[in-house]
């Protein structure tokens, strides 16, 4: 088998045939490495384990290093490309994070969880642990517990107006 390298990939030659291969590199900016991906044109890329980094929760993996393009897992892979880690500095809850949160209180601990998690971030009324809980915090919360990624199937509802904080999930 002869191999020889191209500036967007690989093509390694058993016999007849040729397949394109690719490499995709993960900028963990800081945290532990995680290791590159050789993928044959066409194909997908398999979504690595969440890296971890501490004081901070891993925020999606993104095409560039300004983190705006969020990348999709179900996309073929036609080039070598690297992936950025985005992070969001750990939230600190403390006693004076929500004035309607009090340290006795039998929720405080998952509510310390789910914000220092990144997943419930309260209202503009404080934490409300005694209101309704809407669709909207719903498929907010289920959509930051997966991860928070784009979803490229076109699943808008009529009542869902685009830029509202609830609008990508």
């Amino acid at each position: 088998t002869d191999d020889y390298t191209k500036e967007q990939g690989s093509e390694s030659w058993s016999g007849t045939t040729a397949a394109t291969v690719y490499t995709v590199k993960f900028d963990t900016d800081g945290a532990d490495a995680v290791s590159a991906q050789k993928i044959e044109k066409g194909e997908k890329l398999a979504k690595p384990a969440d890296p971890v980094r501490d004081g901070f929760n891993f925020d999606g993996w993104y095409t560039d290093q300004a983190l705006t393009e969020p990348y999709d897992f179900d996309t073929a892979v036609t080039e070598s490309f690297t992936l950025y880690a985005k992070w969001v500095e750990t939230p600190v809850f403390g006693a004076s994070t929500f004035a309607d949160v009090a340290e006795g209180d039998w929720y405080y601990d998952a509510v310390r969880y789910v914000y220092e998690k990144g997943l419930m971030q309260g209202t503009d009324k404080g934490f409300e642990p005694n209101a309704d809980v809407t669709r909207a915090m719903v498929v907010t919360l289920l959509y930051r517990l997966e991860g928070g990624e784009a979803n490229s199937a076109d699943t808008r509802f009529a009542d869902v107006a685009d830029g509202k904080w609830y609008a990508a999930a």
